[in-house]
């Protein structure tokens, strides 16, 4: 075993903590209701430049593709059911007859 030297053993002294409050950066009222201003002004000139109309038309295009795919998706789960059954009525043994 290994002999250790109570003399190079050092104590482990952890970070103290102040009662005193963080100070925090004081946000200036004015200066922030000016940028929040400009950037709500900012997104309604991005939301008027958009084509809304053209928008509406995906979203119609897509609910189409939803609905087409939730068909697929209803057949392909009755199909694998069938197959399930199948599969149930060919792997039974014959019963004897007697």
């Amino acid at each position: 075993m290994k002999e250790i030297n109570l003399g190079n053993v050092k104590p482990v002294v952890e970070p103290s903590t102040t009662d005193r409050p963080s100070r925090k950066a004081q946000t200036g009222g004015q200066q922030f209701s000016k940028a929040l201003e400009s950037a709500v002004s900012k997104m309604n000139e991005v939301a008027q430049n958009t084509d809304v109309k053209a928008a509406r038309k995906d979203t119609t295009s897509i609910r189409e593709e939803h609905s087409a795919a939730n068909e697929r998706f209803t057949k392909l789960m009755q199909a694998g059911d069938n197959l399930r059954q199948l599969h149930e009525l060919l792997s039974q043994k014959p019963q004897d007859k007697r």
